[in-house]
């Protein structure tokens, strides 16, 4: 081969490298300690007619170097499809094949003996990152150590069971040193409401995610679209809870996923939305966003101060009550008992939350205040799967304090 045939190549060949770097998209990169999780919403509809998108998703998820790809659930469409889990199987064993870590989770349409057939944890456990799991592989989790940080990925069964809460909820206690990213199938609405057509998803947060400060990160799918919510733990913390779900779609969903880019010496996440089917990112602002877990609303949770409720009357429609002296009443289509005590806890003056283990005839109610200078207003009273209820009134109650 002559000097200038070398030459035309080599020249040839770094107009193609400059063009592939340039067009062929990838992670950006905003710290160096900073990781990359992919996220793959409900692939229901492509196991079901477009088994190619879902392939494209995990080929291209291989050249990506991510430490993770978390699957929401809904994995197929038809728990009892052979052939939708066989076309499942093909596409997420490319991510086994090369070694990529992966998990899944199974969503409501994922119910059936095959998830565990198709997915058992004799496919993950012999792995290094591989936690531990709970009911088959129902419930699961993942531990990385990266630039001297550890984690924690926690994914929880489609509407868990009390008994999956409490294996949740020792896991957690377990690796309370590590921070913690949970994945559920089904927590939001695409209004950021845990009132789900299927039922609330509130008791999750009530029961779980509210008690663990190392717990700052939920992701879901279920509802066709996106959403972003923020509330605040028990120890002032924020809690992000992130929507994507992109079934409806063309083509069950055109291969949108979401990147998640984590940048721990920013104290940041930075969330992208992209299709490798189509070689485009969303950029609007609910599919590309930046969490940040430096700022919290109630800093310094402690001290903690305590109040006392009194229940004065309740026929099934209204109730009254006192705390601390103060008498208030509201609507209520529960009975609660009348004469019964109970120990509320304020965090911070500012926010307190409160459940008592049988408080009451039907439901556990979970309580709310807002503490404005000394005054204590009411504002809400839950119950578990039960509406808020906000409309609370103080009642003047000066000649009985």
């Amino acid at each position: 081969m002559n000097t200038d045939t070398t030459r035309k190549r080599a020249a040839h060949f770094l107009v193609f490298l400059l063009v592939f770097i340039t067009f062929v998209p990838s992670i950006h990169v905003h710290s160096a300690d900073g990781f990359t999780v992919l996220v793959l919403p409900d692939t229901q509809l492509y196991s079901k007619s477009y088994p190619h998108i879902f392939t494209i998703q995990t080929e291209w998820a291989v050249t990506q170097g991510a430490i993770l790809v978390i699957h929401e659930g809904d994995i197929v469409d038809s728990a009892t499809s052979i052939t939708q889990w066989n076309n499942a199987n093909r596409s997420l064993s490319i991510l086994n094949s090369h070694g990529v870590p992966y998990s899944v989770i199974a969503g409501n349409h994922d119910k059936s003996a095959y998830y565990n057939t198709y997915f058992p944890t004799s496919r993950f456990s012999t792995y290094g990152w591989w936690g531990g799991n709970f009911n088959g592989n129902d419930n699961n989790y993942q531990l990385f150590t990266l630039s001297g940080r550890d984690y924690l990925f926690l994914n929880l069964d489609v509407y868990p069971s009390m008994d999956e809460l409490s294996w949740a909820n020792e896991t957690l206690k377990q690796y309370a040193n590590r921070t913690a990213i949970l994945t559920t199938h089904t927590f939001l609405s695409t209004h950021g409401s845990r009132n789900l057509a299927l039922g609330s998803t509130n008791y999750i947060w009530n029961n779980l995610i509210r008690y663990h400060k190392n717990l700052q990160l939920v992701l879901c799918g279920h509802s066709h679209g996106e959403s972003l919510r923020t509330d605040y733990n028990l120890a002032g913390k924020v809690v992000y809870q992130v929507l994507a779900d992109y079934q409806e779609r063309d083509h069950g969903g055109d291969g949108w996923l979401r990147i998640l880019r984590f940048a721990p010496s920013e104290n940041k996440v930075y969330i992208t939305t992209y299709s490798p089917y189509l070689d485009q990112y969303e950029t609007d602002s609910n599919s590309e966003f930046v969490l940040d877990f430096s700022a919290s609303g109630l800093p310094n949770p402690e001290p903690q101060l305590k109040a006392t409720i009194n229940i004065i009357t309740n026929d099934g429609t209204s109730v009254q009550f006192r705390v601390n002296g103060t008498k208030y009443s509201t609507p209520c289509s529960f009975v609660w008992t009348v004469g019964s005590t109970q120990e509320l806890l304020f965090m911070n003056a500012k926010f307190m939350s409160w459940s008592a283990p049988s408080f009451g005839i039907r439901f556990t109610p979970i309580l709310y205040y807002h503490v404005l200078g000394n005054e204590t207003v009411l504002l809400s009273v839950n119950a578990k799967m039960v509406s808020s209820f906000t409309d609370v009134q103080k009642v003047d109650d000066q000649a009985t304090r």
